[in-house]
């Protein structure tokens, strides 16, 4: 008991990996555009954040502390400077597009997990694997479906399934 992690800290460690992906194709955009002069500073910037705060609140909350100093040093510089590069440099594009998309899949995604989480709290099972295996099909179907219903109107969603449905044809030739 004494190694395993609070809730608090997998939900930290569970928001710093979702930003952490969904900035990932900003990322990507801005090396691909060759914008790295602009951005020379940022991780400085984001590493010093990062240091300070570990330091500050490792004392206060431990481990879960330093986790939320990434959290929020990342929120800090790196959340918003990638796309704002972006967004100028490369689409000419105002910044609020990305982030009202940003938003809407951050919705979709809590959507599910809330969903996800209630849903497994109704079931109960005394033997741990089952429950584990449970919660993964659980998680998966509502995955699925939240997904499905939020993005099946959207062109990245048609070129997918297309894409996914050619490859299907092909295997059966």
């Amino acid at each position: 008991d004494n190694y395993v992690l609070s809730n608090w800290i997998l939900a930290i460690i569970l928001f710093n990996f979702f930003i952490d992906g969904m900035r990932t194709s900003a990322l990507t955009f801005k090396t691909k555009a060759g914008i790295f002069n602009a951005d020379k500073f940022t991780p400085l910037l984001q590493g010093i954040i990062n240091l300070i705060l570990s330091l500050i609140l490792v004392k206060i909350w431990g481990l879960g502390g330093v986790l939320l100093a990434t959290g929020i040093s990342i929120l800090s510089i790196g959340f918003w400077q990638w796309p704002r590069l972006i967004y100028k440099n490369v689409f000419h594009q105002p910044l609020w597009r990305y982030f009202s998309r940003y938003l809407y899949y951050s919705s979709v995604s809590l959507l599910t997990l809330i969903i996800a989480l209630f849903t497994s709290e109704l079931m109960i099972f005394e033997n741990t694997f089952i429950k584990v295996a449970i919660n993964t099909i659980i998680a998966i179907i509502t995955i699925v479906i939240v997904y499905y219903l939020a993005f099946k109107k959207t062109l990245e969603f048609k070129q997918l399934s297309n894409y996914c449905l050619n490859i299907l044809k092909s295997k059966k030739q």
